[in-house]
């Protein structure tokens, strides 16, 4: 549910912003074209300026909740963040217009920060990998992305292990993740992904900065899951228990068991997520 409220609130918000900028495009439409106010372009640039600071105020709130909601940061060095400020800073201008010493220099403003807007928009989903949401929504929605697993692998503390560096291989959400585990001391000094095949930074990044340094903290591979990561969570606990199982001298080590819940129908799809 939380993955589909942050597809949403982001398409939500581009096209709040999209009718904020059509204001801006068609008062500069008539202008150009002397439009006069019997005209229906001129009289719809009207109706819509009546609703525009209610626009800008959902607008306001909805990214900020994507934000909240997504696995970067609110407030950290991304474009998303980036985009919040400027319309914070849009609010800001319009509601001091009158502090202004010229009544024009204010919509100045208004209009550059909308423009750097409109600009870093593309930008911020260039930085997300693409258009994401859209199999995300889908998937989300007939329920095939939850899966249910139950851990079933022992303590590697009470385990002996072969000093070295492994090698260990499992899937995410695709397959191919591959790690680096250097084993000292019957410790597990270091977890380095070397190879993998996930998708979108966003979703798989926070599992990936997560889960090693809890393996490594704990030395076991009893970790929380990272929220809205899960698969690549537990391909990382995995394919490090795939690497400890070479270098294992005595104990026991077993991956973690998971089953895909699907629909009540049955159907998985046809799709590529259909696994």
């Amino acid at each position: 549910m939380i993955l589909l409220i942050n597809v949403v609130s982001a398409w939500i918000s581009v096209g709040l912003v999209i009718a904020l900028s059509i204001i801006w495009l068609m008062r500069l439409y008539i202008k150009k074209h002397g439009i006069k106010k019997e005209r229906d372009v001129y009289r719809l640039n009207r109706m819509l300026r009546k609703y525009h600071k209610w626009t800008g105020i959902s607008f306001v709130v909805i990214a900020s909740v994507h934000g909240l909601l997504s696995s970067y940061k609110l407030l950290s060095l991304n474009f998303g963040t980036l985009i919040v400020v400027l319309s914070l800073l849009m609010g800001i201008t319009y509601y001091l217009r009158k502090k202004f010493n010229k009544g024009s220099s204010w919509l100045s403003i208004h209009r550059a920060l909308t423009l750097m807007i409109l600009i870093s928009i593309p930008v911020h989903i260039i930085e997300v990998g693409g258009f994401v949401g859209v199999d995300a929504l889908v998937i989300e929605l007939n329920g095939d992305h939850e899966i249910s697993y139950h851990e079933v692998i022992e303590d590697m503390v009470l385990n002996v292990y072969n000093d070295g560096v492994y090698i260990g291989e499992a899937t995410g959400y695709c397959p191919g993740l591959i790690v680096s585990v250097v084993i000292n001391d019957n410790r597990v000094d270091s977890i380095d992904i070397i190879e993998h095949n996930e998708q979108r930074e966003s979703y798989f990044l926070p599992a990936f900065e997560s889960i090693p340094f809890q393996i490594i903290e704990g030395q076991s591979l009893e970790v929380d899951t990272v929220s809205g990561s899960t698969y690549s969570s537990i391909g990382i606990v995995n394919a490090v228990a795939d690497a400890l199982s070479d270098a294992l001298v005595s104990g026991e080590i077993m991956p973690i068991e998971t089953e895909l819940n699907v629909n009540q129908s049955g159907n998985q799809g046809k799709g590529r997520n259909r696994h």
